[in-house]
């Protein structure tokens, strides 16, 4: 009902809900969330899983393409590290294989081994002045990322 309310109301004003829309990303930016996932098959696919997680979870990034990572979350250690200010607190989360990485520039992404299926999953969320501006920027994190794999 919420939603026919607003198509109404802003019908009154000759808008539709794609141009309100377009009007909060002109104001706001475009918010992006994607994932990727990469498959480890077998045996050996596994023990690859777990020693990337490992590697990542022992040596956190610093930087990633020149970006500094400036908040890292380790859901396993239960730790967050703002990198700024050197600051550590807890995640208050329960343990799990979790990373989550913010860079200066505001992106973010989270890798994660898949709980049902070999593999290990990103999520990317960036935030751009406009679509193909946030998708060139997410191509660019993905691409990056999957890097860390190797």
């Amino acid at each position: 009902m919420m939603i026919c309310e607003m198509a109404a109301f802003y019908a009154t004003q000759g808008k539709s809900l794609v141009d309100v829309l377009n009007g909060l990303y002109a104001k706001y930016g475009y918010y992006l969330c994607t994932q990727q996932s990469f498959a480890f098959e077998g045996e050996s696919g596994m023990n690859e899983m777990n020693e990337i997680m490992a590697k990542l979870q022992s040596s956190p990034l610093q930087e990633l393409d020149g970006e500094k990572v400036v908040l890292f979350k380790d859901d396993k250690a239960q730790v967050v590290i703002n990198n700024v200010t050197g600051e550590k607190s807890s995640t208050g989360l329960p343990k799990s294989s979790v990373l989550s990485y913010t860079l200066e520039n505001g992106n973010k992404f989270i890798i994660r081994p898949s709980g049902t299926e070999p593999k290990i999953k990103f999520y990317f969320f960036v935030l751009d002045k406009d679509e193909a501006s946030a998708r060139a920027a997410e191509k660019v994190l993905a691409e990056n990322c999957t890097k860390l794999l190797k």
